[in-house]
């Protein structure tokens, strides 16, 4: 996690799958705090995001897929 993009993206994930989570991420430090929820769980959040917060998917256009 080094940047805004990537602690939002680590942040909205644990806290969409396990609700209650409080969620707090500093890229600078590179660390995120969690609490109410288990850390195997968290682990395996991040692990599953960390690719795409280092590779975000490009804008859509909005007429993208219109024919």
């Amino acid at each position: 996690m080094t940047c805004g993009h990537c602690a939002g993206t680590i942040k909205s994930a644990i806290e969409s799958s396990i609700p209650g989570a409080k969620v707090s991420a500093n890229p600078e430090a590179r660390l995120v705090s969690v609490e109410g929820a288990d850390l195997a769980r968290v682990r395996e959040i991040i692990a599953r995001n960390r690719r795409r917060a280092r590779n975000p998917a490009p804008p859509r256009h909005p007429d993208a897929g219109s024919a």
